[in-house]
């Protein structure tokens, strides 16, 4: 238990010294008496935030001593004396808190240097200080376990139930993955099920896809060699300038001298009718040309 505090130039404080009694200590005062004020000195005690601010006189150091009586603690006992802090017989410890305008903070137990993480763990078994409103923690879940874990005080069993929650977590993901594995797997086997039925709907042959790909080719370019196959036949064929027409013309009028050009009329009459005939295999092509183009779509779904 807490038996003395001594607070030097702390804040509003030049020199404060209480000891307490057994039983129930109250201290009680105006707002602004200084109660947080002790109570903030107190909690500087173990290793908590503090700064040259709360240094009254800048000229001076600040000084905090707690003394507890610990002859029934066992527990800090033990830890103290194989520290090296106190032996066997001591029942009081003294712990300081030192804080210079320099912003430099020393902590000692019994007057020997010691670090935070003692002091850490001495605060553990030592005291505990509540604020206003620390109750509420009791209404939150995530709580309620390190609450039970304090009042069973076993660290070797929280050690152990820690590790075997760890394992069960690795099990745990260990199972999620493999169970998404094989969801993955369903669903790859499903999806070349799939393939494999479309391609016995497809019945491909032997040389098909080459076959495929000259008709392929041949259909893209029926639409160029239509349009040329057009555009040669007006030439030909137009009533207004056409070739053809135009050669008719010339032979009728080479008929009527027929016995000086009759070997020449003879001549044009045979490439007139080369030439329609020339006309009418275009033509033709063309009307081949257009039935084939109607089957790119099944050509390109063979693909």
């Amino acid at each position: 238990m807490l038996i003395n505090l001594y607070i030097k130039n702390f804040i509003l404080i030049d020199f404060l010294e209480i000891n307490f009694k057994k039983g129930l200590t109250s201290i009680i005062g105006e707002t602004g008496a200084g109660k947080s004020i002790i109570l903030k000195a107190l909690l500087s005690i173990f290793a908590k935030k503090s700064n040259s601010s709360v240094i009254k006189d800048k000229l001076k150091i600040t000084s905090i001593t707690a003394e507890f009586d610990i002859s029934d603690n066992i527990k800090i006992k033990d830890h103290l004396i194989n520290a090296g802090y106190i032996i066997d017989n001591e029942k009081i410890l003294s712990i300081r808190r030192v804080i210079s305008f320099d912003g430099k903070n020393k902590i000692f137990i019994n007057d020997q240097l010691t670090t935070v993480d003692n002091i850490k763990f001495i605060e553990r078994y030592l005291c505990e200080i509540c604020s206003q409103h620390n109750q509420i923690k009791l209404l939150d879940s995530s709580s309620h376990v390190q609450i039970l874990d304090s009042y069973i005080n076993n660290p070797n069993l929280l050690k152990e139930v820690s590790n075997i929650y760890q394992k069960i977590s690795l099990f745990e993901k260990q199972l999620e993955d493999l169970q998404n594995s094989v969801a993955q797997n369903e669903y790859e086997k499903a999806y070349l099920n799939n393939k494999i039925k479309d391609l016995e709907l497809l019945n491909v042959k032997d040389d098909e896809m080459e076959e495929l790909a000259l008709k392929r080719k041949s259909v893209l370019e029926s639409s160029k060699i239509i349009e040329v196959s057009q555009k040669s036949s007006k030439k030909l064929t137009d009533n207004n300038g056409g070739i053809i027409s135009e050669l008719w013309n010339m032979h009728r009028q080479l008929a009527k001298f027929s016995d000086i050009f009759n070997a020449l009329d003879k001549n044009l009459e045979s490439i007139i009718f080369e030439l329609e005939s020339l006309n009418h295999d275009m033509i033709s092509i063309c009307e081949n040309l257009n039935e084939n183009s109607l089957n790119v779509d099944e050509i390109e779904s063979r693909f």
